[in-house]
């Protein structure tokens, strides 16, 4: 199947377009369909990041980095407002879903400390999508658990990105993904010790 971008007119388009092209596509979608004056809402990881070197150190480069400062984080529980407002939102891929808002909010709220945040998340082997790897078939998934994809820099730099602007500070978060042995789902675990002002910390409270 052939498919043909819109090209820009003089008459601007209206409504919205969800992007379903996988990451770091051999095409630029995005741009003629912004240009074109519709609302475009990535379902890919292509514009998830904000810093144009991190994006360069953790998938290929070809997408126009102009973009990427345009873009805003589709995580409504964080960015509503500017979503509203938006006409690129990056929507956020299933492991940042299965975990905010909630170490954001404890993090702007003083009530951890921001380097000690540890995430694990337990994930279905659907989750990788349907490519045909070796690693992702029966015989290697079936009764194995295996950590993978690690250090995941895209995820962990994304979550780190979010807690950094929440608590003010540098944070730096250590994420682990596991692949195990059912069909589809994630359970996410998030860690975090409290911090010296925290209530917690003044009556004992553990992680």
């Amino acid at each position: 199947m052939r498919l043909r971008m819109p090209r820009p007119s003089r008459r601007p388009a209206r409504g919205s377009l969800f992007s379903l092209c996988r990451t770091a596509s051999r095409r630029e979608f995005a741009a003629p369909l912004l240009e074109a004056g519709l609302r475009v809402i990535d379902l890919s990881a292509d514009f998830r990041l904000k810093d144009a070197e991190v994006y360069r150190n953790t998938t290929a480069p070809r997408i126009p980095l102009r973009l990427l400062g345009r873009a805003v984080y589709g995580m409504p529980e964080l960015y509503r407002k500017e979503i509203r407002a938006a006409d690129l939102v990056a929507s956020p891929g299933c492991y940042p879903t299965s975990r905010h808002p909630s170490p954001p909010s404890v993090a702007q709220g003083g009530l951890i400390d921001p380097g000690s945040i540890v995430i694990t998340s337990l994930s279905a082997v659907s989750g990788a999508g349907r490519k045909a790897e070796l690693d992702y078939s029966f015989v290697e998934c079936n009764e194995s658990v295996r950590a993978y994809s690690v250090p995941s820099i895209g995820i962990s730099r994304r979550s780190s990105r979010e807690l950094t602007a929440a608590a003010g500070q540098t944070v730096t978060v250590n994420f682990t993904p596991i692949l195990i042995p059912i069909n589809r789902g994630i359970l996410t675990t998030i860690y975090a010790r409290p911090s010296a002002e925290s209530p917690l910390a003044a009556s004992g409270g553990h992680e």
